[in-house]
Formats: structure tokens, sequence, C-alpha cells
């Protein structure tokens, strides 16, 4: 029998710096934040169960300001971690994620140039920051998983082959 990982995802904020066409936390800047009180709560129903992973989404998660204390109080309970984020603040994160023991980054990445992923997710400059980003966190850690999501449409379907080559 196989032992399928248990993952469990928060989501530690609707705030978000993107602009995606596809969602709905656009420009959500004072809306739901988790606090260190329910996180510590949550964690203390998470020592109860068998969870392998705890994966931390949003909004974007990387605009928290308690996400670093977030990861390394999950890695202190053994808990494998993984972040789902939009990469427009990787570059500047990345040594913070790769020093609180980050397992995993999945990035939404929708082109492979900026002019196609920039204009889908309405963010200017986000598709050279995620590459940098990308660059940064295998610099501090050449092990950690990177995956990327895309959402393909109409606007990018003729590009998602070239995604894979610029990563």
């Amino acid at each position: 029998m196989i032992d399928n990982p248990r993952i469990l995802y928060v989501r530690v904020s609707e705030n978000c710096n993107a602009h995606c066409f596809m969602c709905h936390y656009a420009d959500e800047h004072d809306s739901y934040n988790i606090i260190m009180e329910q996180y510590d709560e949550l964690l203390n129903y998470v020592k109860k169960k068998q969870f392998k992973m705890i994966r931390f989404t949003g909004g974007e998660p990387l605009l928290h300001k308690n996400i670093i204390e977030f990861l390394i109080k999950a890695k202190k309970l053994g808990l494998q971690t993984s972040i789902i984020t939009n990469g427009y603040l990787l570059k500047i994160k990345s040594k913070k994620l790769v020093d609180s023991g980050l397992d995993q980054c999945i990035i939404s990445l929708d082109g492979s140039c900026s002019e196609i992923h920039d204009s889908l997710r309405n963010f200017k400059g986000c598709f050279n920051n995620i590459i940098c980003g990308i660059n940064e966190l295998r610099k501090y850690n050449q092990l950690i998983s990177i995956r990327i999501n895309t959402v393909v449409s109409g606007r990018n379907i003729m590009d998602i082959s070239n995604i894979y080559r610029c990563v």
C-alpha cells in the first residue's frame, strides 16, 4: 500500500499585489490575514493528525508579515513546507525562504516572456522578478523543488511549450 501524502492548504491572506484576469483577489490590501494565534491553534490540530506537508496560499502569501515565522514553525513540527506564489516578491525574499527551510515553491507563470505573462497577470515587472527569484532560490538551495503553475487561455496557449524553457 502506498502511503499518500497528506497536504494541508492554508490560505494565510487574501491580499494580493497582482491583477490576474482569473482571480478575485486583485487589489485586495486590507482583507483577511491569519494571525499568529490562529496559526498556532492550527498547528496544535496538525500535531494530532498525520499531515506531511503544509502549503501556504493566498491571495499572495509572501505579502503576509509572518510568512517566514509560519514556515519555521511548520518545519519545527517536522512538516514539509510549500508555498504558492505569483513570484513577484521571490527576488527579495528568496534567502529568508530558503533559510526558513522551504521545501517547495510553486510559482504562477503564464508566459515565456514578460509581454505575455505580465499582460495576463496585469502586473508589469512580474515575469522578470519571477526569473530572478527562481535564480535566487536555486543560488541558496539547488535542491529546492520549484514547480510552475500555468493558467492556459487563448492568450497563451501557443506559448505553453516555451514556458518550460525559460525557467
